[in-house]
């Protein structure tokens, strides 16, 4: 099969938040102390899916302002593009993880690939990982996640917005103090 594809150029900006409730970083036990203070751990679940939902929507406000409005002849273009969405799962191995994609019809797929920017939660640091159970409740958590930049959006902008997203959210959680610190590398 002969396949034609359109490639936009993006940027992607990854994003490494980090959420400290105290500067003393000292293990508190859930099970003495759960349920009596405040959890880092929760405040900062909450604060990534503030991001994006289930969907792949983006639930930043400013994200997609400067995204370029879609014009009924780029949108042809899609319906011309030989593409398979089987063999794309086949392909990326989605099939592995899961037989659902977020888009079951080839323009909307391909849009949200090549035309539209993306949000990707990608972990974690400072709950324990290993194996067995370790009901400790850490002082100090990471998470990280990336998004995928468009051509006309700027990388400054979408910084300065992030940020605001995530400090006004960041207040609303924040009934025990703690420091938030956004870092941003492209």
């Amino acid at each position: 099969m002969n396949r034609t594809y359109t490639q936009v150029t993006s940027k992607l900006l990854t994003f490494v938040f980090q959420y400290f409730k105290t500067n003393d970083l000292l293990l508190l036990l859930a099970g003495v102390l759960g349920g009596t203070v405040h959890e880092a751990m929760t405040d900062l679940v909450q604060l990534m899916g503030s991001l994006v939902d289930s969907s792949g929507k983006i639930l930043v406000d400013g994200v997609m302002d400067s995204v370029k409005p879609l014009t009924k002849e780029e949108e042809g273009l899609y319906e011309s593009i030989e593409f398979d969405l089987e063999s794309f799962k086949e392909e990326n191995r989605i099939k592995s993880v899961s037989d659902k994609l977020l888009h079951s019809e080839k323009k909307a797929l391909l849009m949200a690939r090549w035309r539209y920017p993306t949000l990707s939660l990608h972990g974690i640091e400072g709950a324990f990982a290993g194996t067995g159970a370790k009901t400790v409740i850490p002082a100090k958590v990471i998470g990280k996640f990336s998004l995928r930049l468009v051509p006309d959006q700027d990388p400054k902008q979408i910084e300065k917005v992030v940020t605001a997203h995530l400090e006004e959210k960041f207040a609303k959680v924040r009934l025990a103090g703690g420091q938030i610190s956004v870092d941003f590398m492209i």
